[in-house]
């Protein structure tokens, strides 16, 4: 440790001084990353899908592995890549989004809590992983 005054304060003494404001701020901005990339990607689309589908009293999609044809294509390396391009095309901005909230849970999540309540397999490790998870999952 590092010693900054007469009195032996240390770097960690201040750095603990202004954890419970850091933390909060970090806390605070990982929670609007997360909120703002899940509403991008997942919430609102799905609230309009949902209010389309409340409207019409019906829902009609298009499927991914038809394409709109009443029936799948054969089996070909054509098919093959017309259904990678598709899939590629409905799901990058939700492993885009993925990636910002790791990164933002990374950066911003203190470590020790991390490794504390995540880093086994616990009943008390998986409910909180869940809880965590569970708003991604709608």
């Amino acid at each position: 440790m590092v010693q900054i005054s007469s009195k032996g304060a240390t770097v960690s003494d201040l750095d603990s001084r202004r954890l419970p404001a850091a933390r909060a701020a970090a806390l605070a901005l990982g929670g609007i990353v997360t909120i703002a990339a899940l509403a991008y990607v997942k919430w609102v689309p799905l609230a309009h899908k949902a209010a389309a589908a409340l409207a019409k009293h019906s829902y009609s999609a298009t499927s991914i592995l038809t394409g709109g044809a009443r029936l799948p294509p054969a089996p070909s390396w054509q098919a093959a890549w017309s259904f990678a391009q598709s899939y590629y095309g409905a799901v990058w901005t939700a492993v885009l989004a993925g990636i910002v909230i790791a990164g933002a849970v990374q950066a911003l999540a203190p470590q020790r809590f991390l490794q504390r309540f995540l880093a086994d397999s616990s009943l008390k490790a998986v409910v909180l992983a869940t809880a965590g998870a569970l708003p991604a999952m709608f």
